[in-house]
């Protein structure tokens, strides 16, 4: 591994961009020297343009920046990882998945596949993402103006505005007057502090609507739903394409936290030779898809069961007017005498219904998660593998 130092200008260069053709590990740090390690110094330069420093990368490197300059990644072909910065970071385009943690300020321009985010002490943006939209310790305004998979999010306070092509989890440790709209073509799970002020206007394409509070359980099946948590003052507005979960209990971000953690330390491993990190994306996602899916299948099992429930609980209903009308007879009404009815034949024993593997649910999420079917598309699946359905 070789190590090549940049003396810099801070002064007269504000900027220093990054174009990377492999993975990038971007830090800042206290010196005032660009720093790149890289298995081969002919795979990296330096140009000077007139907009500031530019580090033009062939290979896999780490590349550690002044901490207090405005950096910019250009283009990144494979995986990004940014941590450390004080001043804004901007991301124009990245291919595979960015890790961003501890930094002032970041927008991002558009990401092939998943943004991880830890510990943003100011504004985040996130225009556009492939896959899903993940962050914990943010401090808002957060803004995902379009995340094609799930988001999973953790803000301190702040403005929040998201729109999710699939499910979609907030946990808001303060609600202090600042609008949060969220949007989502799947469901929406909003974990509020105790001491909430929130005004909650929820509507659920599922029709499904579950608060738990203070250790109490409703469930509304209403499309629209409204409820006022304190003095009201926070307005959140929650779209669903699902159903729609509101909870005070607190929301967990452990697996993010140890994420981070495990790539840093392999990044670690790789600049002494030692380790290769690449890998860590793919087999985090990999376990993080995996208990996704298998949440997925509970839930849409679980949406199956309601539904069931609903309609015998119609019928149930029914049968009943149906007793009483039968009781409302005029009086002295002769009833006729009832026939005798022929004896019916035993129907055969029949097996016993297959049950669905973990193969089958499997494939019905990935299809899900590809958008290649909708939740109701997937929960009727279910439902005909299981002998549910007609």
């Amino acid at each position: 591994m070789e190590l090549i130092s940049y003396p810099v200008d801070m002064a007269a260069n504000p900027l220093i961009g990054i174009r990377s053709g492999g993975d990038v590990y971007v830090r800042g740090y206290e010196g005032s020297e660009i720093q790149v390690a890289i298995r081969d110094r002919r795979l990296v330069r330096l140009d000077n343009e007139s907009s500031g420093v530019w580090v033009v990368i062939k290979d896999n490197a780490i590349v550690s920046v002044p901490a207090g300059l405005r950096v910019q990644l250009e283009k990144v072909g494979g995986d990004g990882l940014v941590s450390d910065l004080t001043a804004r970071l901007e991301v124009v385009k990245v291919g595979g998945n960015l890790g961003i943690q501890a930094c002032e300020s970041v927008l991002v321009e558009k990401v092939g596949g998943e943004v991880y985010a830890r510990g943003i002490l100011a504004d985040l943006t996130v225009r556009r993402v492939g896959g899903s939209f993940e962050g914990v310790d943010l401090t808002g305004p957060v803004v995902c103006e379009s995340a094609g998979g799930e988001c999973l999010l953790g803000v301190n306070s702040g403005a929040v505005q998201v729109r999710s092509g699939g499910d979609l989890h907030l946990g808001l440790k303060k609600t202090n007057g600042e609008e949060v709209n969220l949007r989502a073509g799947g469901d929406i799970f909003l974990f509020v502090p105790p001491d909430a002020d929130a005004r909650i206007e929820a509507s659920s394409g599922g029709a499904s609507v579950r608060v738990s509070l203070g250790g109490e359980v409703s469930r509304i099946d209403e499309k629209d739903y409204s409820l006022t948590l304190g003095a009201g003052v926070t307005p959140i507005k929650l779209r669903s394409g699902g159903d729609v979960r509101i909870s005070d209990e607190a929301w967990k971000s452990d697996q993010l936290e140890s994420f981070f953690n495990r790539l840093q330390e392999r990044w670690s491993r790789w600049e002494t030779g030692r380790f290769e990190p690449w890998n860590e994306w793919q087999t985090s996602y990999e376990e993080r898809i995996r208990q996704r899916s298998e949440e997925a299948v509970r839930r849409a099992e679980e949406r199956v069961r309601a539904a069931m429930e609903r309609i015998e609980q119609q019928t149930a209903h029914f049968g009943h007017i149906g007793h009483a009308w039968d009781d409302m007879r005029w009086p002295n009404t002769p009833v006729p005498p009832v026939p005798p009815v022929p004896p019916v034949p035993q129907a055969p024993v029949q097996p016993p219904k297959p049950v669905v593997s973990v193969e089958e649910r499997l494939m019905i999420l990935r299809m899900l998660q590809d958008h290649k079917i909708s939740v109701e598309e997937a929960e009727q699946l279910l439902a005909a593998l299981e002998g549910k359905a007609e």
